[in-house]
C-alpha cells in the first residue's frame, strides 16, 4: 500500500515539475536600461515549453510598436529524479521607439494558454545619446559604471552618378550607398521619395542583399547599395538631384568602467537618420540634331519590320509591324509620321505600340513593337516605302541612321461599297396625297409635333447643367483632388495585387507603398517629397482622423518599408495587401465624412 501511495506521489510530483517549466517572460532589453524619448529598445518574450507563438501587439504603453522578431530558438534534454524531459526554449523581440515619459506597465500576454509576467518600465524625458554625455561627466568615485567610450562609431549615405556630364535623354546611374561602422543594424527604411527635377527616371531591383567590407577615405566600413535608379535627363542644362531621407535602429556598442569587473560593453539601440547628398547634372545638347528631321531615340538600337497581313482588298484594314530593340531611354523611342509617308492610295489609320523593358545594374534594355494599321483605297500594286530611324548612341557620340526594308503589295478588290459620285435620280412629278376633308387637323395642333421642338430643348438645357457642373468642379482643384484619390489609390492597388498573385514580392512592397504615399499625398495635398511621418500625422489629426486610423496607417507603412529590406512570404503579402485595403477604405470614410461637414 505504501509503495503505491509513493508512486502517485511521484507520479503527481513529476508532471508537477514538466508544467511548472511552462513558463512566457517579459523583459526590458538592454538589461537595466532606461529609455529616453525618440530611443529605441526591446522587449523580450521568453517561451519555455508552450506551443504557440506570441501576436504582435497593436499597441504598447509610452511607444511605438516597429516590428516583432523571433530570436533564438534551443532545445535541452535533461533527466531529473529518472524522469527524461525536454525543455524548449523560444525568444521573440518586440522593437519599440519609446514617444512619452512616464511610467508604464505591458501585459500580462498569453501564449498557448499560458500568460506572462506584468512588466513594469520607465521611459525617461532624455534619450540615451543625451544620458551618455551626462554620464560621462560624473564623477569618478562613483559605485555605479562610468561609461568611457558613448559610441565611436557613425553612418553616413553617399549618393553617386555614372555621368555628371550626360547628354539629352542619356541613361545616367544614380545610386545610394550605406556606410556605417555601428556593428548592428536593426532596419533601414526610407522616409520620403528622391526628386529627380527635369529627369524621367526607372527604378533598378540590382541592390545590397548583405553588408561587406569596404575602404573609404582611409576607414573601414561596413557598405551596401540601398538604392539604384537609371535617369533620363530630359532638356539640357543643370539637372538637380536631391536625396531622400531615410531613418533606422542602430546597436551602439557603449563600453562602461564597473568597479567589481573592471572594462565592459553593452549594446544600445539607437535611432539613427540620414540623408544622401544632392547632386547636379550638367546636361549637354545633343550635338547636330538640326539636320535630322527626325530624332527616333538614344541609346544603341537595331530596327526591323515585317508584313503581318498576307492578303490585301480594298477597305480592309493590313498591318504592318515595326520593331525596335536595344539599349537606352525606351520611352522615348518613337516612329516617324507615318501619315505622310505612305501613299495616299494606302490611308494610315493608326499606330499601337507594346514595350517590354529590363531594368538592369547599369541600362534599360527592352523592344517596343509598333502596329501600324492601314486601308487600302484602291485596286493595284503599291509601296509601302522604307522608313529612316535615326538615333544618337551617347556612348561613342555619333548620329546612326538605320533604314527598314520597303515592302510592294497588290491590292485586290475588296467588299463592295457605294460609290460617293452614285446617280441619283430625281422625279419632277409630285404624287397624290389625297383629299382633304372639313375634318382635317393640321399637324402643328398636335402635341407630337411640338415634342420634337421641347424634348431637344430640355436634353441642351440639362447638357449645359451638367456641363456648367462639371466646370464648377474643375475649378475647384482641392475637391476635384480629393474625389479622385481613392480612384486613383484602387489603380495603385491593382498593380500591387498582380505582384502579389506573381509572388513578385520585391515590386508587390515597392507598389504598396506609392499605393499609400500616393493617396496621402493626393487626400492631404501634400507632394510625395514632403512627405514624412509626422506631417502625415499631424494633417491625419487635423482632419479629424482617428487616432487609430492614424496608427494602423503609420505602422502599415513602416511594416512595408522594412518587408521591402527583408525576406517576406506569400502569407505576408496576403495579410499587407488586405491592411492597405482597410486602411484606405477607414482613412477616406473618416476624411470624407469630415470633409463633408
Amino acid at each position: 500500500m505504501m509503495n503505491r501511495i509513493l508512486m502517485v506521489f511521484s507520479i503527481f510530483l513529476s508532471v508537477f515539475v514538466v508544467q511548472a517549466q511552462q513558463s512566457v517572460r517579459l523583459s526590458v532589453s538592454p538589461a537595466g536600461m532606461t529609455p529616453g524619448v525618440g530611443d529605441t529598445f526591446h522587449i523580450i518574450i521568453d517561451i519555455q515549453n508552450v506551443s504557440g507563438q506570441p501576436s504582435e501587439p497593436a499597441s504598447v504603453p509610452g511607444c511605438k510598436v516597429l516590428f516583432m522578431r523571433q530570436r533564438k530558438v534551443s532545445t535541452i534534454s535533461r533527466v531529473v529524479n529518472g524522469v527524461s524531459s525536454t525543455i524548449t526554449e523560444v525568444s521573440y523581440a518586440l522593437t519599440l521607439r519609446a514617444e512619452k515619459a512616464g511610467s508604464f506597465t505591458f501585459g500580462p500576454i498569453s501564449v498557448g494558454g499560458v500568460r506572462s509576467n506584468i512588466l513594469h518600465y520607465k521611459i525617461s524625458d532624455v534619450s540615451s545619446s543625451q544620458s551618455s554625455s551626462n554620464q560621462q561627466s560624473a564623477a569618478q568615485g562613483s559605485n555605479g559604471p562610468v561609461l568611457t567610450n558613448p559610441g565611436g562609431s557613425d553612418l553616413f549615405l553617399k549618393a553617386t552618378v555614372s555621368d555628371s556630364s550626360p547628354y539629352e535623354q542619356q541613361g545616367v546611374v544614380y545610386t545610394v550607398k550605406l556606410y556605417t561602422t555601428y556593428s548592428s543594424i536593426f532596419d533601414w527604411i526610407s522616409t520620403t521619395a528622391p526628386s529627380f527635377g527635369n529627369c524621367t527616371y526607372e527604378s533598378s531591383d540590382d541592390v545590397s542583399h548583405s553588408l561587406t567590407r569596404e575602404t573609404y577615405n582611409g576607414k573601414s566600413y561596413y557598405t551596401a547599395v540601398i538604392a539604384r535608379y537609371i535617369i533620363y535627363p530630359t532638356q539640357a542644362g543643370v539637372a538637380k538631384i536631391k536625396g531622400n531621407s531615410y531613418t533606422g535602429s542602430v546597436g551602439r556598442t557603449m563600453e562602461y568602467s564597473d568597479p567589481y569587473f573592471g572594462f565592459m560593453s553593452k549594446m544600445v539601440p539607437t535611432q539613427v537618420d540620414a540623408k544622401p547628398n544632392d547632386i547636379e547634372l550638367s546636361v549637354r545638347p545633343l550635338p547636330g540634331s538640326d539636320k535630322y528631321e527626325d530624332i527616333n531615340g538614344v541609346g544603341q538600337f537595331k530596327v526591323g519590320a515585317e508584313l503581318v497581313s498576307k492578303n490585301f482588298k480594298t477597305h480592309q484594314a493590313a498591318v504592318v509591324r515595326y520593331t525596335v530593340s536595344g539599349t537606352g531611354n525606351m520611352s522615348f523611342v518613337s516612329l516617324p509620321d507615318l501619315s505622310e509617308k505612305f501613299p495616299s492610295e494606302l490611308k494610315f489609320l493608326k499606330s499601337e505600340d507594346s514595350v517590354k523593358k529590363q531594368v538592369g545594374a547599369s541600362s534599360v534594355s527592352g523592344s517596343i513593337t509598333f502596329d501600324c494599321t492601314f486601308i487600302p483605297q484602291k485596286e493595284g500594286d503599291f509601296e509601302i516605302p522604307a522608313l529612316k530611324f535615326n538615333f544618337f548612341d551617347p556612348e561613342k557620340g555619333t548620329w546612326y541612321t538605320v533604314t527598314t526594308q520597303s515592302f510592294h503589295i497588290k491590292v485586290g478588290e475588296g467588299a463592295s461599297t457605294h460609290s460617293a459620285d452614285a446617280s441619283l435620280k430625281f422625279i419632277d412629278k409630285l404624287q397624290p396625297v389625297g383629299k382633304l376633308d372639313k375634318t382635317h387637323k393640321l399637324i402643328i395642333s398636335k402635341l407630337s409635333y411640338w415634342l420634337w421642338f421641347i424634348i431637344p430643348v430640355v436634353l441642351l438645357v440639362a447638357v449645359l447643367f451638367i456641363y456648367h457642373k462639371r466646370l464648377s468642379l474643375l475649378s475647384d482643384t482641392e475637391l476635384l483632388r480629393l474625389k479622385q484619390a481613392n480612384s486613383l489609390a484602387k489603380k495603385r492597388l491593382r498593380a500591387a495585387y498582380l505582384c502579389m498573385k506573381r509572388k513578385d514580392t520585391a515590386h508587390f512592397y515597392d507598389e504598396m507603398l506609392h499605393s499609400l504615399w500616393g493617396y496621402l499625398s493626393d487626400k492631404l495635398g501634400i507632394p510625395t517629397s514632403d512627405l514624412t511621418r509626422d506631417n502625415v500625422s499631424m494633417e491625419l489629426q487635423s482632419a479629424g482622423v482617428s487616432a487609430t486610423v492614424i496608427n494602423d496607417t503609420i505602422a502599415l507603412i513602416d511594416e512595408c518599408e522594412f518587408a521591402k529590406y527583408a525576406s517576406a512570404s506569400g502569407s505576408d503579402m496576403d495579410k499587407i495587401y488586405s491592411s492597405g485595403c482597410h486602411v484606405i477604405n477607414a482613412l477616406e470614410s473618416e476624411i470624407g465624412k469630415n470633409h463633408s461637414k
